[in-house]
Formats: C-alpha cells, sequence, structure tokens
C-alpha cells in the first residue's frame, strides 16, 4: 500500500524500506504479506486500562440482531462481537497487538448509532 501512494509499483519493497527507515520497528515478511511488530515499541496506552476478560465475559451473548446482519457464529467468536444487555448494544472489542482490550465499541441494536469512548470521557 505504502508503494502505492508513492507511485511505484514494486510489490511493496519500496514500502518495506520505508516501514524500517520511518518506523524504527522490526519488520517481518510471511506469505508475501509485510507485518510490522511493534510489540514494544511504545509504552502502554496512556488513555485507556485494559478492559479484563470478566467484563468481557459480561457482554459475550448472541443477540438475534447479529444473524440479522449476517454475522456467522465463527465471525461472532473470532472477533468476540457480544451484547451489553443494559444498553442494547452490541460490543465490539477493540484490541492492542498485544491482545489487551482497550476499549469497546458499541452499535445500538435499536437505533443504530455507534458510540466510541474519547480520550476525555
Amino acid at each position: 500500500m505504502i508503494s502505492r501512494c508513492f507511485g511505484i509499483d514494486d510489490l511493496g519493497q519500496y514500502g518495506l524500506n520505508w516501514l524500517k527507515n520511518n518506523f524504527l520497528g522490526e519488520v517481518l515478511e510471511e506469505r508475501n504479506l509485510v507485518i510490522d511488530l511493534f510489540r514494544d515499541a511504545y509504552p502502554k496506552n496512556p488513555f485507556y486500562e485494559h478492559i479484563s476478560e470478566e467484563e468481557l465475559d459480561s457482554y459475550r451473548f448472541v443477540h438475534p440482531y447479529m444473524k440479522t446482519r449476517k454475522l456467522s457464529d465463527k465471525v461472532i467468536e473470532m472477533f468476540d462481537v457480544g451484547y451489553d444487555k443494559d444498553t442494547e448494544c452490541l460490543t465490539f472489542p477493540v484490541k492492542d497487538i498485544n491482545g489487551n482490550c482497550l476499549f469497546i465499541a458499541r452499535r445500538n441494536v435499536e437505533f443504530k448509532r455507534f458510540s466510541y469512548p474519547c480520550r476525555s470521557c
């Protein structure tokens, strides 16, 4: 993608070098995919505490609305989509590269409005 943004058609080599030169991260090539790993390059996110597994467990319900939106059981499990009975929202955990849940995005099933936490909230 980075190579394309710079108008270079080189199967991503320019982009790979650009990432190495600009982010000092360790870059891996796996099955022709470029994955940059910044696992320990940045400190913990100062804006969010990690959400515990216990809290995530409290949202692990399947709501009929998920099926109307064509979410398969596999997708629900893979992305840990849940349902918060108190707010009547689908829940979407947003995780960091280490798998820690930073926050939960929500979508109300009745009003179809999204809700994301903000830094000042």
